[in-house]
């Protein structure tokens, strides 16, 4: 029981018939837009794909590149973590020789003024 073309041809002349010329129009129109949608959408999921998937920066591989970091970080924890007290050490002990280089500029300062006043008030 094959149905041949001219069956079809038959039942495509009768859905003509059936359809006023308005309606069949809006169903074709109806069946453009729908294309054009699907257009877009493949255009969406394409640059979507692309950005998921894109072998120098996409999220695949930077979620991997951080999850590498972290794994990299938690095995170095304790080393980062000695390093960073010895920088502080560090940074706090320039601090404190600043500070006492400071008191002995101003004494120094305060020196060399009161000699220059002594200086001017004396020899007048």
């Amino acid at each position: 029981m094959a149905i041949t073309n001219k069956e079809i041809l038959e039942e495509i002349e009768k859905l003509k018939k059936q359809l006023p010329n308005g309606e069949f129009a809006l169903l074709k129109k109806s069946v453009e837009d729908l294309g054009i949608g699907q257009g877009a959408l493949k255009s969406s999921i394409r640059e979507l794909k692309q950005q998921l998937l894109d072998p120098d920066n996409g999220v695949v591989v930077r979620v991997n590149r951080n999850s590498e970091f972290r794994k990299d970080s938690e095995k170095r924890g304790p080393l980062c973590q000695q390093s960073f007290e010895n920088m502080e050490d560090s940074v706090n002990a320039i601090i404190g020789w600043k500070d006492s280089v400071t008191k002995a500029l101003w004494i120094l300062f305060t020196g060399i003024a009161g000699l220059i006043i002594k200086t001017l008030v004396m020899g007048s």
